[in-house]
């Protein structure tokens, strides 16, 4: 039997029956991460006759994935779109970015980036080129050829109205407000 456990699932198990406050252990969301994916160069082309038809798929949690158009016939398409993606861990998570190409019947991966969110400075836009790979897990890939380059502009910002909540509630519990969760 094989299991698979993904990022972020947290389980809280309280030990020896005394009543504890578990409400700061919960995921919440610290930061809202602005992402344009720009262009990609050089895609691999997967088509017999023509060229690939590409497009994004770009998320944080796997449950909130967006996806950019469909740029037909292109290896080197430019999408200028932009999401807003929400961060509950900057530390531990990370943006991906899937680019594939539409078929008829299943579509086919061209490539995968992944950016670690604590890497990006808060509060400055930035642009990036990220090389694209086969897989994020390149022990298992025989195939390393250069599958091309993805731009993507992003900016991870705070979301003050979640912080201003954290901090009110600290500020009760201080005071010995109970029942705050």
């Amino acid at each position: 039997m094989r299991f698979l456990i993904q990022w972020p699932h947290r389980i809280v198990v309280p030990i020896g029956g005394i009543a504890v406050d578990t409400s700061e252990l919960e995921l919440r969301p610290q930061g809202k991460l602005t992402v344009t994916v720009v262009k990609a160069n050089d895609l691999k082309n997967t088509e017999m006759i023509g060229k690939s038809n590409p497009y994004v798929v770009v998320y944080i949690r796997p449950l909130f994935k967006v996806k950019t158009k469909v740029i037909d016939n292109d290896l080197n398409p430019i999408w200028n779109q932009t999401f807003e993606l929400i961060a509950e861990d900057k530390e531990t998570q990370s943006l991906i970015l899937e680019v594939f190409d539409e078929d008829v019947g299943q579509d086919k991966r061209l490539g995968i980036a992944k950016l670690k969110l604590i890497e990006l400075e808060a509060k400055t836009p930035k642009e990036v080129e990220v090389r694209l790979l086969p897989s994020l897990d390149m022990l298992k890939i025989k195939d390393k050829k250069d599958r091309g380059t993805l731009t993507v502009k992003e900016q991870l910002a705070a979301l003050e109205a979640e912080k201003m909540i954290l901090e009110e509630r600290k500020n009760l519990k201080a005071a010995g407000v109970t029942g705050i969760g």
